[in-house]
Protein backbone atom coordinates (compact mmCIF):
# COMPACT_ATOMS: atom_id res chain seq x y z
CA UNK A 1 0.00 0.00 0.00
CA UNK A 2 1.29 3.15 -1.02
CA UNK A 3 0.47 6.39 1.01
CA UNK A 4 0.85 10.07 -0.24
CA UNK A 5 1.56 12.69 2.30
CA UNK A 6 3.17 15.73 3.20
CA UNK A 7 6.13 14.37 6.18
CA UNK A 8 5.93 16.46 9.45
CA UNK A 9 8.74 15.67 12.28
CA UNK A 10 7.65 16.19 15.10
CA UNK A 11 9.45 18.42 18.14
CA UNK A 12 8.16 19.32 21.19
CA UNK A 13 7.36 23.24 21.16
CA UNK A 14 7.39 25.05 24.48
CA UNK A 15 6.85 28.12 25.36
CA UNK A 16 8.53 30.30 28.65
CA UNK A 17 6.24 31.25 31.77
CA UNK A 18 6.83 31.71 35.29
CA UNK A 19 9.51 29.68 36.65
CA UNK A 20 8.72 27.52 39.58
CA UNK A 21 9.67 25.94 42.98
CA UNK A 22 9.15 22.38 43.33
CA UNK A 23 5.43 22.31 45.29
CA UNK A 24 4.81 24.68 42.35
CA UNK A 25 5.73 22.62 39.67
CA UNK A 26 3.51 20.01 41.07
CA UNK A 27 0.06 21.31 41.11
CA UNK A 28 0.92 23.05 37.92
CA UNK A 29 1.40 19.27 36.83
CA UNK A 30 -1.77 18.09 38.25
CA UNK A 31 -3.97 21.10 37.29
CA UNK A 32 -2.54 20.23 33.42
CA UNK A 33 -3.19 16.42 33.51
CA UNK A 34 -6.67 17.52 34.82
CA UNK A 35 -7.68 19.68 32.78
CA UNK A 36 -7.32 16.92 30.19
CA UNK A 37 -7.72 13.24 32.22
CA UNK A 38 -11.56 12.96 31.78
CA UNK A 39 -11.89 9.63 32.10
CA UNK A 40 -9.26 8.59 30.39
CA UNK A 41 -6.98 6.06 32.06
CA UNK A 42 -3.58 7.31 30.52
CA UNK A 43 -4.04 10.38 32.00
CA UNK A 44 -5.54 9.15 35.30
CA UNK A 45 -2.44 6.77 35.72
CA UNK A 46 0.10 10.02 35.26
CA UNK A 47 -1.86 11.38 38.59
CA UNK A 48 -1.24 8.07 40.29
CA UNK A 49 2.33 8.34 39.29
CA UNK A 50 2.24 11.91 40.20
CA UNK A 51 1.17 11.35 43.72
CA UNK A 52 2.97 8.07 44.13
CA UNK A 53 5.06 8.32 47.51
CA UNK A 54 7.92 7.00 45.77
CA UNK A 55 8.33 9.34 43.51
CA UNK A 56 7.82 12.22 45.59
CA UNK A 57 10.11 10.69 48.61
CA UNK A 58 13.10 9.74 45.97
CA UNK A 59 12.57 13.29 44.70
CA UNK A 60 12.86 14.58 48.58
CA UNK A 61 15.90 12.48 48.84
CA UNK A 62 17.55 13.82 46.24
CA UNK A 63 16.52 17.05 47.31
CA UNK A 64 18.13 16.65 51.49
CA UNK A 65 21.29 15.12 49.07
CA UNK A 66 21.76 18.97 47.88
CA UNK A 67 20.72 18.19 44.06
CA UNK A 68 18.33 21.64 43.16
CA UNK A 69 14.72 20.68 42.16
CA UNK A 70 15.31 20.02 38.60
CA UNK A 71 18.14 17.96 39.09
CA UNK A 72 16.18 15.76 41.74
CA UNK A 73 13.47 15.33 39.44
CA UNK A 74 16.41 13.81 37.41
CA UNK A 75 17.67 11.94 40.08
CA UNK A 76 14.46 10.46 40.98
CA UNK A 77 13.37 9.94 36.92
CA UNK A 78 16.83 8.05 36.15
CA UNK A 79 16.45 5.84 39.35
CA UNK A 80 13.23 5.21 38.88
CA UNK A 81 13.63 4.22 35.64
CA UNK A 82 16.44 1.72 36.49
CA UNK A 83 13.70 -0.22 39.15
CA UNK A 84 11.12 -0.15 36.36
CA UNK A 85 13.56 -1.60 33.69
CA UNK A 86 14.46 -4.38 35.85
CA UNK A 87 10.07 -5.51 36.40
CA UNK A 88 9.63 -9.16 34.26
CA UNK A 89 6.07 -7.68 33.23
CA UNK A 90 6.04 -6.55 30.11
CA UNK A 91 2.90 -4.32 30.84
CA UNK A 92 4.45 -2.74 34.19
CA UNK A 93 7.96 -2.12 32.39
CA UNK A 94 5.95 -0.11 29.73
CA UNK A 95 4.80 2.39 32.18
CA UNK A 96 8.05 4.00 32.65
CA UNK A 97 7.30 6.11 29.71
CA UNK A 98 4.20 7.19 31.77
CA UNK A 99 6.61 7.93 34.26
CA UNK A 100 8.96 9.84 31.87
CA UNK A 101 6.20 12.08 30.65
CA UNK A 102 5.39 13.11 34.12
CA UNK A 103 8.90 13.77 35.14
CA UNK A 104 9.07 15.06 31.84
CA UNK A 105 6.04 17.55 32.69
CA UNK A 106 7.47 18.74 36.50
CA UNK A 107 11.09 19.59 35.13
CA UNK A 108 9.16 22.00 31.96
CA UNK A 109 6.95 23.46 34.73
CA UNK A 110 10.36 24.10 36.84
CA UNK A 111 11.89 25.42 34.00
CA UNK A 112 8.73 27.95 33.59
CA UNK A 113 8.02 26.21 29.81
CA UNK A 114 4.80 25.71 28.88
CA UNK A 115 3.80 23.05 26.19
CA UNK A 116 2.31 24.47 23.08
CA UNK A 117 0.46 23.07 20.43
CA UNK A 118 1.91 21.76 17.29
CA UNK A 119 1.09 23.53 13.83
CA UNK A 120 0.77 20.46 11.10
CA UNK A 121 -0.20 20.53 7.78
CA UNK A 122 -3.40 18.80 6.54
CA UNK A 123 -3.25 14.99 5.57
CA UNK A 124 0.79 14.73 7.35
CA UNK A 125 2.25 11.96 8.07
CA UNK A 126 3.59 12.59 11.87
CA UNK A 127 7.05 11.20 12.07
CA UNK A 128 8.93 11.35 15.67
CA UNK A 129 11.59 9.63 17.76
CA UNK A 130 9.14 8.95 20.84
CA UNK A 131 5.16 10.59 21.41
CA UNK A 132 4.40 10.34 25.14
CA UNK A 133 0.49 11.33 26.07
CA UNK A 134 1.52 14.31 26.55
CA UNK A 135 2.63 15.16 22.91
CA UNK A 136 -0.75 13.75 22.03
CA UNK A 137 -2.79 16.26 23.38
CA UNK A 138 -0.61 19.58 21.51
CA UNK A 139 -1.36 17.93 18.27
CA UNK A 140 -4.40 17.94 15.99
CA UNK A 141 -5.32 14.51 15.21
CA UNK A 142 -7.53 15.08 12.53
CA UNK A 143 -4.74 16.88 9.97
CA UNK A 144 -2.80 13.70 11.18
CA UNK A 145 -3.12 10.67 8.59
CA UNK A 146 -0.02 8.45 9.87
CA UNK A 147 2.23 8.36 12.84
CA UNK A 148 5.13 6.81 12.73
CA UNK A 149 7.70 6.91 16.05
CA UNK A 150 11.25 4.53 16.27
CA UNK A 151 9.76 4.12 20.02
CA UNK A 152 7.40 4.00 22.40
CA UNK A 153 5.08 2.09 23.52
CA UNK A 154 1.09 0.85 23.33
Amino acid sequence: MKVRAAASVFRRRTAFGKQRNISEAFEKVRSDIEAVSGHDAVFQSHLEILEDPLLIETIESAKYSGCTDREAVDEAQKSLLELFSSIDDEYLRARADDLKDVCGRLSRALDGKEQVSVELPAGCILVAEELLPSDMVSIDLAKVRGILCHKGSS
